[in-house]
């Protein structure tokens, strides 16, 4: 099936995706990792049918434990999967034994006992060799193991089916292996996908009546900023593989296709920058032509970096076509053309321009994860805190199920209040269908075979979504959850799902109020933070750009990356204060008249990165200067009136 039916296939989907990534809320469907999800039936349903079949209730711990160490998988290089194995399943043993025989000693120490231990495991993310889902999924093994309350034996015998469980899980997942270079692969072929779309709106606005100038921007509509974060997404994946791995060939390929990427979005940024101040309408046939031949190198390069051995000879006849051209005396798309070839020549010679040149000075990427001491801390112990309140909530509500709701703190709050919120509303949404769901199905089917058998698929879509999006993913983990607590419990499979989508609701209604009530971070400041940040950023972008050499200068490229990552930055961070209704009106009008103006330097400056142009040199001064003007209006909406 060629790339371009698959586009419209799914075109839909991806449609769906860029809205709800505006609301923070991610959908990719170009994650869905099958073969994980077979991995995780299999070890799920093996230790579900070692429990139905040998008549042992206490291997359905096991099952949870095999599920939650496939959820722990790092993916990529064997040393790092290695590590959050066995990291976990130690971990996770020791919880097992410690919280189910501290309730059962002291039912009434078991909130202290849950705090102290859910505060430790979020610690954990302060040392660097741990990550932030072994922090998590031990955290939920803390708060759920306390729910079972035994004597020291029995105690003893739930932590060896954790780690019986954990190890199965763990032998399955390093023997049947998954190329490493997978989710690099399918974060390359959404790039390319978001990249064919961007040409082809071009292509519309460049054949709209009325010049080009009707409708809604690309600026204003976030394509850009969203594929700017699905490039550096893939840059993220490929270099945590890249880092530990040895194969040439592979990482040349890979590489080289990120940076034509990267170079392919900046031609098509100048087009749009082009749009957006009036470009010669006279102008826009030929431009359409040279977007109509890269949008089929675009969809070459996107059915190629998903195949283990890419054939780039499929760009040669791209090739000819852009070298066939005729001398135009549209300056701008002949030097943009001249990028575009350069950036496909270089892919198929496997010689990256940008990522083989020195760079003047790389600056720090926002999009870094910030693990700093003092967030990890306060994220640890309003998690904590949280998690205990939730506990005794359910104690004196007497709910038959409360460990539902304590899961549901831990995995809802997030280090940020903006984050929670997205994420409370996918685990609300995701409970209750996924509890319906099992309710239906255990209605429907009475036998406990065919339960048993439908946790196979289950599971598998359960795992194999968990990339994908959150609501589909505890949609799936709720039946799952249900079916097997049903089989623990023979009939209740209908108060089960109830309870689930109560306390899911329940949990998660704690958790955003305790990232809002506990220590909550200044949101305007660090929005704030964010824009001042995507301020500098620009601005040294744009004064790169006038200081430098010959044109499309490689040694700028970082300046411009950082332009792009901070202001991306910058506009999540608005969208969700806008979300949470904690914005000021003047502040967030401000806010976004600046954020737009700073993507509009960036498109200046990148003609001018592209082509040398001299009089939009010019203009770079002006803007800057309109951005300066702007930014102190932005702070002065912050001060409130005296």
């Amino acid at each position: 099936m060629e790339w371009r039916t698959l586009n419209v296939a799914d075109g839909a989907l991806h449609d769906a995706a860029r809205r709800l990534e505006r609301w923070s809320i991610a959908l990719r469907p170009e994650q869905l990792g099958v073969i994980e999800g077979l991995r995780a039936a299999v070890a799920v349903g093996a230790m579900v049918a070692a429990s139905q079949l040998l008549d042992l209730p206490g291997l359905n711990w096991a099952a949870f434990a095999a599920f939650w160490t496939c959820l722990v998988d790092p993916g990529g290089p064997m040393p790092g999967r290695r590590r959050a194995f066995g990291l976990f399943g130690l971990t996770g043993t020791l919880l097992t034994g410690v919280m189910s025989w501290g309730a059962g000693l002291d039912p009434a120490a078991a909130p202290l006992l849950l705090l102290t231990m859910v505060l430790l495991c979020g610690l954990m993310r302060l040392h660097r060799a741990v990550t932030n889902q072994v922090s998590t999924l031990s955290s939920v093994v803390a708060v759920v193991a306390v729910f079972f309350p035994c004597g020291a034996p029995q105690a003893a015998e739930l932590a060896g089916a954790f780690l019986l469980g954990s190890l199965f899980a763990t032998i399955l997942c390093t023997a049947w292996r998954i190329h490493p270079y997978r989710p690099a692969r399918n974060a390359l072929g959404a790039v390319y996908r978001e990249l064919s779309d961007l040409a082809g709106a071009l292509i519309e606005r460049f054949s709209a009546p009325d010049g080009g100038h009707g409708g809604t921007s690309l600026l204003q509509a976030g394509h850009r900023s969203m594929t700017r974060e699905s490039i550096e997404r893939a840059r993220a994946l490929l270099d945590g593989t890249v880092a530990a791995r040895n194969d040439a060939t592979v990482r040349t390929d890979l590489l080289a296709a990120l940076e034509a990427a990267d170079r392919i979005f900046a031609g098509l940024i100048a087009f749009e920058q082009d749009v957006e101040r009036g470009a010669d309408s006279a102008l826009f046939s030929a431009r359409r032509q040279r977007l109509r031949l890269v949008r089929d190198a675009l969809d070459e390069i996107g059915r190629q970096v998903m195949r283990q051995t890419p054939d780039w000879s499929g760009l040669h006849p791209v090739l000819d076509a852009l070298d066939r051209l005729p001398r135009d005396r549209d300056q701008l798309a002949e030097r943009i053309t001249a990028v575009w070839r350069a950036a496909l020549s270089d892919l198929v010679g496997h010689a990256p321009t940008m990522g083989g040149q020195r760079a003047r000075r790389k600056p720090a990427a926002d999009g870094e994860a910030d693990r700093g001491t003092a967030p990890a801390v306060r994220h640890a112990l309003r998690l904590s805190i949280t998690v205990a309140l939730v506990y005794g909530t359910t104690a004196l509500l007497r709910l038959p199920y409360g460990y539902w709701a304590t899961v549901a703190v831990v995995v809802v709050m997030q280090p940020q209040a903006a984050a929670t919120l997205p994420r409370m509303l996918e685990r609300i949404v995701g409970s209750i269908v996924g509890g319906l769901a099992a309710a239906l199905l255990i209605y429907l089917v009475s036998s406990p075979t065919a339960l048993m058998l439908a946790v196979f698929p289950i599971a598998a879509a359960t795992v194999a979504l968990r990339s994908v999006n959150y609501s589909l993913f505890v949609a799936f983990v709720t039946a799952l959850f249900v079916l097997v607590a049903d089989m623990m419990s023979p009939g209740a499979g209908l108060a089960i799902a109830k309870a689930r989508a109560l306390d899911n609701v329940l949990g998660s209604l704690f958790g955003m109020a305790g990232s809002l009530l506990l220590w909550p971070e200044p949101v305007v400041l660090s929005l704030r933070g964010l824009i001042d940040r995507a301020v500098a950023a620009n601005l040294e972008y744009s004064r790169a750009v006038s200081t430098g050499g010959e044109d499309a200068d490689p040694s700028v490229d970082p300046f411009r990356r950082g332009a792009g990552t901070a202001s991306t930055a910058a506009e999540i961070a608005l969208q969700r204060l806008v979300l949470m209704g904690r914005r000021k009106g003047s502040a967030a009008g401000a806010a976004a008249e600046l954020l737009g103006q700073l993507r509009r330097l960036a498109g200046m400056a990148t003609v001018v990165w592209l082509t040398g142009d001299p009089v939009m040199k010019g203009r770079l001064t002006g803007q800057e200067t309109l951005v300066g003007d702007l930014t102190e209006r932005w702070k002065a909406s912050l001060t409130p009136p005296s």
